[in-house]
């Protein structure tokens, strides 16, 4: 049976525990299962319990990864102004892609 072909997800998950945690994100990754996901800039794979994790966008089936970027980046580009978050902008200087952020609660 052939490996089913991974899709990229936005998602939020949780950090902390389910009464004092909060949701971070939202944030590309990739799966196959919907239980081991491959966040887009990292190489090792992490599982995520369902409860773990919101869906927030499901990208189409076979997109690449510079695609799911872009369209990534697209639907979720940070307000014009930051007050009330606390952003990680990960600024990779590729031509014209803007910058990509993980909001955390404030």
């Amino acid at each position: 049976m052939a490996a089913k072909q991974p899709r990229f997800l936005a998602i939020t998950f949780r950090v902390g525990s389910p009464t004092d945690g909060f949701l971070v994100g939202p944030i590309l990754v990739s799966t196959s299962d919907y239980r081991r996901f491959r966040y887009w800039d990292e190489p090792d794979e992490v599982q995520l319990e369902p409860g773990d994790y919101e869906i927030v966008k499901i990208y189409p089936q076979g997109l690449g990864r510079e695609v799911a970027e872009v369209l990534f980046r697209l639907d979720f580009a940070p307000p014009e102004s930051l007050e009330g978050y606390s952003w990680l902008v990960a600024a990779e200087g590729l031509g014209a892609r803007q910058q990509s952020g993980c909001v955390v609660a404030a």
